[in-house]
């Protein structure tokens, strides 16, 4: 009775388990999910295309308004 349907649980947990792993194994091969990562890259890659950009804008400001050389520039930015 109760000791049978308990050791049904567990295989039943267990299956569950192992079905949940192969699902997130499956998931990386999912044409919607692959779409969702190439959307997130894209995104990502604009943001650091924008911050490159922005210092090198710095970089041209402090060397041609300020004065400074372009070691001078690397350092104060940390570059």
């Amino acid at each position: 009775g109760r000791e049978a349907l308990l050791k049904k649980l567990n295989d039943l947990q267990q299956e569950d388990k192992t079905i949940s792993a192969d699902l997130e194994l499956l998931k990386f091969n999912d044409p919607v999910e692959i779409e969702k990562i190439k959307a997130a890259s894209d995104k990502i890659k604009g943001a650091a295309d924008r911050w490159t950009d922005n210092i090198w804008m710095i970089k041209s400001y402090l060397t041609k308004k300020k004065g400074m050389s372009g070691k001078e520039a690397d350092a104060f930015l940390r570059i």
